[in-house]
């Protein structure tokens, strides 16, 4: 298994998105690597991310370690028995993490490309994707 807090800023290259939509000065790209947020993203989906630190719950957000900056994708949830806020691992096999263990949430996913056997499928959710909107993944895993 990979770590699941890699550092965004140790890119080798950068990826170039070309849809309007995704145009806007706090956004981001990246492809997924590892099995963190298996099955709903996969290795080689492209994700489109917009800097937040404050997104609804029930999104898919860009977590940072606080010291390292390490980063993980997870599922940003509020837990009410404990009043605290709670990243979700998307795969099982990873831990959650709260609030106390020392993360800030840096960025929500508004879209993902996918490509498929020369079939392309664009995600898009301007208020964060969740995983509703990825639940076709679920069939495929």
């Amino acid at each position: 298994m990979s770590n699941p807090w890699e550092n965004p800023l140790d890119c080798e290259g950068f990826a170039e998105v070309s849809e309007v939509k995704f145009e806007h000065p706090k956004r981001f790209a990246a492809y997924v690597i590892g099995d963190s947020a298996y099955p709903w993203l996969q290795p080689g989906d492209l994700t489109i991310w917009h800097v937040d630190s404050n997104p609804m719950y029930g999104r898919i957000v860009l977590a940072q370690r606080k010291g390292d900056h390490g980063c993980a994708v997870k599922e940003l949830i509020f837990d009410t028995d404990e009043n605290t806020h709670i990243l979700k691992a998307l795969n099982p096999s990873y831990e959650e993490h709260q609030e106390k263990d020392g993360f800030g949430v840096i960025a929500r996913l508004v879209g993902v490309v996918l490509e498929h056997e020369g079939a392309t499928l664009t995600i898009y959710q301007d208020k964060g994707v969740m995983k509703k909107h990825l639940a076709f993944r679920m069939v495929e895993a």
